[in-house]
């Protein structure tokens, strides 16, 4: 006869018992982190939208082509935080855009503004229209704003002047 040795029942289930509380704990501790991040990254994206959506306020004043050929934007910032700069999108139709940034930087004429203070109006020219060419019928400006430190851009509040399914361009010349 063969003589066979094993572990005894209740040491295997202590071993089974072991392992399911460690395999637990590991689950639990991954889990408490991932639902931590998790709400962490909601409360911050619907901080950014109720910011976004109570303290940005903007019109788009006036477009026009100046003496340079150079399209000047001004912009008036009626809300109560200050915008650092803009992503512009310029339309000459439904499929044929451009974009860019406008600053608006006044930290060149000393004052070490850059962007629009709250309650403040601004003119500033985009260079980036120089090889686009063409008749830019509709401007279009998200605004960025800094927040802590961290830009943020208000992707839902958005102004814009012209109409990019005109047959002409409400832009006239300065």
């Amino acid at each position: 006869m063969m003589n066979k040795k094993g572990i005894s029942p209740l040491i295997a289930t202590v071993l089974i018992l072991g392992f399911t509380i460690a395999l637990a704990a590991i689950v639990m501790t991954w889990g408490k982190s991932f639902t931590q991040g998790l709400q962490e990254s909601t409360e911050k994206s619907s901080e950014s939208a109720i910011l976004c959506a109570t303290e940005i306020n903007f019109k788009v004043k006036n477009v026009c082509l100046d003496s340079n050929n150079k399209y000047k934007i001004t912009v008036e910032n009626n809300g109560q935080r200050d915008i650092k700069y803009f992503d512009v999108r310029y339309y000459k139709s439904p499929s044929d855009v451009v974009t860019g940034k406008i600053s608006f930087d006044e930290a060149s004429q000393g004052n070490g503004i850059i962007g629009i203070t709250k309650f403040g109006v601004e003119s500033d020219v985009d260079d980036i229209l120089t090889s686009y060419g063409g008749v830019i019928k509709e401007v279009e400006m998200v605004p960025t704003i800094e927040i802590g430190g961290s830009e943020m851009t208000c992707q839902d509040t958005k102004a814009s002047f012209g109409d990019q399914n005109a047959a002409q361009s409400p832009i006239v010349s300065c």
